[in-house]
């Protein structure tokens, strides 16, 4: 990518400048538009979310095309279609399957062990090392009291997640006041510009090159920002947490629970990586052979324990309600985290 020297930098940054206040915007904001558009597009922070559910899912209902549209399970991700990537033809390594799976999933290998019999790094502990950055586990029910292991291993150990989403919020959230992004005064800030005002910005910034469009880039950012009911708070201190406090005196391992913790877990990490508090994070739901009852409090109102009863039958019947299981889950993540 082309880099702008150090005079057409401060050219296209009072350019920047005087134009946001023409537009009327105050000099603070204008001052920092300026700034991000001379920026380098590819400074925002790498993040990375990965959520596990155990016990797979039918195939047909992930396929668009002969699925009926309220067994499809990605339908609970149709405003993320242009993210969305369904990969097929992958197989474990090791011989991996069924239970080991678990473990498996992000290590590649069965029983979470290579081939020298020693404890395989997971992907995302590795992804984590390479930015330099902790790796953070938190799950839903993801072992028993005297469980079996998760699916992380950082430096050779297994990692047991953090089952309480109240106990993760005070693990990622300081309760001093944090350095936020680089951005945080420019989102808060920017917030309150009309659709108008952002409109007319981004009709300025029509010329700007590829190598130029950082503001650009925020801009179309705020208008998500703008109609999203979350995303508001000011990152230069802890967010509301109000799921995850809601959670503090539930039993983190009792079935019931399951819908609230799952909320207060992804309350948790979604703020986390919003605010940066949190780069890497890895999410467990249930572990391998967890039989949660379906029938909690605002569930998917399906009766049966999730392994013995709903995975194990492969009765049409019994496929599609496994489906709205993982399709509850989906529509879940939609709403807190994406």
């Amino acid at each position: 990518m082309k880099r702008l020297s150090h005079r057409q930098s401060g050219v296209l940054g009072r350019r920047i400048f005087l134009k946001a206040l023409g537009l009327g915007i105050a000099a603070p904001l204008a001052m920092r538009m300026s700034r991000f558009a001379r920026a380098d597009p590819g400074s925002a922070p790498l993040r990375l979310c990965v959520i596990y559910v155990p016990n797979g899912a039918p195939i047909e209902h992930f396929d668009p095309i002969d699925t009926p549209t309220n067994s499809y399970i990605l339908e609970a991700l149709k405003d993320f279609d242009s993210s969305v990537k369904v990969i097929r033809g992958l197989s474990m390594n090791d011989g991996a399957s069924n239970h080991a799976a678990i473990q498996a999933v992000l290590t590649g290998f069965s029983e979470g062990r290579g081939n020298d019999g020693k404890p395989s790094d997971s992907i995302d502990s590795l992804v984590g090392k390479g930015l330099g950055v902790k790796t953070h586990a938190l799950g839903v029910i993801p072992h028993k009291w005297f469980g079996s292991n998760s699916h992380l291993i950082q430096s050779g150990e297994w990692v047991m997640p953090l089952e309480s989403p109240a106990a993760a919020a005070n693990t990622l959230f300081p309760e001093a006041p944090m350095d936020g992004p680089t951005d945080a005064d420019f989102r808060r800030e920017a917030l309150s510009l009309t659709e108008s005002q952002v409109g007319r910005m981004h009709a300025e910034l029509a010329g700007l090159t590829r190598e130029q469009n950082k503001l650009s880039i925020h801009l179309e950012a705020l208008r998500e920002l703008q109609s999203h009911k979350d995303l508001n708070s000011q990152c230069s201190m802890k967010p509301p947490l109000a799921l995850a406090e809601k959670t503090a005196s539930l039993d983190p391992f009792d079935g019931k629970n399951f819908a609230a913790l799952i909320d207060g877990q992804l309350e948790v990490a979604a703020q986390a990586l919003r605010c940066g508090t949190a780069q890497v994070i890895t999410m467990q739901l249930m572990w391998a052979t967890s039989d949660i009852n379906f029938g909690f409090a605002d569930g998917p109102g399906i009766q049966g324990g999730f392994h013995n009863t709903i995975s194990h039958d492969a009765s049409a019947g019994g496929r599609a309600q496994h489906a709205d299981c993982i399709k509850w889950i989906y529509a879940r993540i939609a709403d807190q985290l994406l």
